[in-house]
């Protein structure tokens, strides 16, 4: 949802304790209903507004920084004279693969028949629909269309052709054409890193092309046969028209056989091995939570792989009334499977009376479900764009013993924390459980630790620590396509949040922000953070990005039991329709013996098939957070060896506020 900030934080002194201990300030407590996913009834959402954002300095202030930082980087393009690329590890790259219904797209054509009485394909055409993708290396990928009738013009002669699109915008007609039928296509090893699109055309009585539809795939198919004995995919998650919400918000959590994928509009359940979804596995997020009041944003979804629970949340994105803003946890029952049933409790966000929640973050240790939110005054309202100043960030943990039970839940909540607080995903049984957050600029991190979050009773959060850092800036906007734009620096990188959950596992904790990288003339980044919780400090951290000159930002980051890391992030090249790039998502991976501060195995995993067609002359939102899930099977090598990314993308330009937005999931590993 992400409101944005026009206040340094303030409010009341915590309560402390002698050994300087917070202890909760608010206290709450709900009773959970069942919900059964997998049946419940479709209602119509409530449809979400998107927000408009604001950083915690002041609004002036905010946007002078942005000029400084977008000048600094429109002054290095001008002096730059070559492009420099990072080099690509083959050894850790992964093949990749993909199912999805095609999207019809026109491509028009100038009439050029004698008989027009049949310009676009007929009404009853069967969209073609793509099957399963095989394993690759090899063939890996069929796709079947459906029979096309012409119906009512006979002089009209339709065929198909199977199209191969690359990356460059270049494509090769890999089979067809052919009378209009059933068909299939299936890639081979040779096909690396394209969009597959299928082509009907329409041939009038004198031999004309008088119409040609194109009906593309949310994405790319990329084939990348390593020397690892390990095969990824990449399948598409949640593709649909942004309508009024500008974002996807993507999220996502594995398991064994299943993984969960959450957006601002859906909650979806993926086959690891397939990309299909089960029956009862997509339901939109006010049939998932049984709530159509307002709408329902900022969803999270982890898994618990001890006990093999899936808890999923979300936040009403509107207050019910001054005093009512509403907060959804789920949890599946005892032996249920990723589809439910579910346990849903329903909490009153708004603490102390005058609060307008945001931004929650979800996240577990051993003992606990932990959630942290900004938290803004609803003095002025706290619905879309109204909203009162900045309070602070706050925290609440719920025993596991009561989530896991269905039982009646009663936290505390800590509020006056700094702002956007991210909580930890716990690896271990570690009794201290760390949040971290960062500044809009500044030249330290603040991390705090809680102890027994399990339990209302003894809960505590100790006082903030500094933990020093090279200086850091907000980061400048991003680039977008749009040729209506003559200032190309038109997507909103965020601000320097982390925007996800840390990994802790013994005395490390992993976190990325997206900030201002002067090395590379002022270009948004990401960076990441291994931090010793031992002497508060880093233990390594470095950027990582796609190129020289690219714009690279929405990162997420997590790291295994042996100190691999993995993250995803996205990637744009602006300046102009010779050099621009439409945005990418990219992925990479780092083994404990890589050199410090580094992303050596970075990889593109999806281009977007159209620029992002921005409606206002400031940056617009592109997405809040994406994310990262270890995955908890053994694949011969441990477990966690391997990581699930989910991100997002532009599927289809259609104008202004309203692309069709994709989300796509991937698969890397060490092993």
């Amino acid at each position: 949802m992400t409101f944005g900030f026009a206040a340094s934080s303030g409010g009341s002194s915590t309560i402390a304790d002698r050994q300087g201990l917070s202890r909760p300030q608010f206290w709450f407590s709900a009773t959970p209903t069942v919900r059964y996913p997998a049946t419940a009834p479709h209602h119509p959402s409530p449809v979400a507004t998107p927000r408009s954002f604001w950083p915690t300095v002041s609004l002036p202030e905010y946007e002078a920084l942005k000029k400084e930082a977008e000048a600094r980087v429109v002054s290095h393009r001008g002096a730059e004279t070559a492009r420099a690329t990072l080099s690509v590890s083959g050894v850790r790259h992964h093949d990749l693969r993909r199912a999805l219904p095609m999207r019809p797209d026109s491509i028009g054509r100038a009439p050029q028949s004698v008989d027009t009485t049949c310009v676009d394909p007929p009404s009853n055409v069967t969209p073609p629909t793509v099957s399963a993708a095989l394993p690759f290396p090899g063939s890996g990928f069929t796709g079947t269309v459906g029979t096309w009738d012409n119906g009512s013009c006979p002089s009209i002669t339709y065929s198909i052709s199977w199209y191969r699109y690359s990356s460059d915008g270049s494509f090769v007609v890999v089979q067809g054409p052919r009378s209009l039928t059933q068909d299939a296509y299936v890639a081979s090893s040779q096909d690396v890193s394209f969009q597959l699109a299928l082509h009907v055309s329409a041939t009038n009585n004198v031999g004309s092309t008088i119409r040609e539809v194109r009906f593309p795939s949310c994405g790319v198919i990329v084939n990348r046969p390593t020397a690892s004995t390990f095969r990824g995919y990449l399948f598409p998650g949640d593709c649909r028209p942004a309508g009024g919400d500008f974002k996807a918000d993507t999220h996502i959590a594995v398991g064994g056989a299943y993984l969960a994928e959450t957006t601002n509009a859906y909650w979806t359940v993926f086959d690891k091995g397939t990309g299909g979804t089960p029956s009862g596995g997509h339901r939109t997020l006010a049939d998932f939570f049984g709530y159509y009041t307002k709408p329902l944003v900022d969803s999270r979804v982890v898994r618990d792989n001890i006990t093999g629970r899936w808890i999923v949340t979300s936040l009403a994105q509107a207050q019910e009334s001054p005093s009512v803003s509403k907060f959804f946890i789920a949890v599946s029952q005892p032996g249920a499977a990723v589809l439910g049933p579910y346990w849903v409790w329903s909490i009153n966000a708004n603490f102390s009376g005058t609060d307008c929640p945001d931004f929650p973050q979800l996240g577990q240790d051993s003992n606990s479900i932990v959630i942290t939110m900004d938290v803004f005054s609803n003095s002025t309202g706290c619905d879309a764009n109204t909203h009162g100043p900045y309070k602070y960030a706050e925290m609440f943990s719920l025993p596991k013993t009561q989530l896991y039970s269905g039982s009646f839940v009663r936290s505390g909540v800590f509020p006056n924390l700094a702002r956007s607080l991210a909580p930890p995903i716990v690896l271990d049984s570690n009794p201290n459980t760390f949040f971290v957050s960062s500044a809009i600029t500044g030249s330290s991190l603040t991390l705090y630790a809680g102890q027994n979050l399990g339990d209302p009773a003894r809960a505590s959060l100790g006082p903030p620590v500094a933990v020093p850092v090279p200086a850091y800036t907000l980061p400048p906007s991003a680039a977008t396509c749009d040729p209506a734009h003559t200032n190309p620096k038109q997507v909103e990188t965020l601000d320097s949040r982390f925007v996800n959950a840390s990994t802790q596992f013994g005395h490390s904790l992993w976190q990325v922000h997206t900030i201002t990288d002067t090395a590379r003339g002022g270009h948004a980044t990401p960076k990441f953070y291994e931090i010793n919780l031992l002497t508060n400090s880093p233990s390594q951290q470095g950027f990582f990005y796609r190129n020289s000159t690219s714009d690279d930002w929405n990162a997420s980051i997590a790291s295994d039991l042996s100190y691999d890391g993995f993250v995803t992030w996205d990637s744009g090249t602006g300046g102009g329709s010779s050099s621009c790039a439409n945005p990418q998502i990219w992925f990479g991976d780092r083994q404990a013996t890589d050199p410090p501060g580094t992303i050596t195995g970075t990889g593109s995993l999806f281009q977007s098939a159209a620029y992002y067609a921005v409606s206002q002359s400031q940056a617009e939102f592109w997405g809040d957070y994406s994310a990262v899930s270890l995955d908890p099977a053994d694949y011969g090598c441990g477990t966690y060896r391997r990581a699930w990314v989910v991100n997002q993308s532009v599927v289809k330009k259609v104008g202004p506020a309203s692309d069709t937005w994709g989300s796509w999931i991937g698969a890397m590993g060490i092993c």
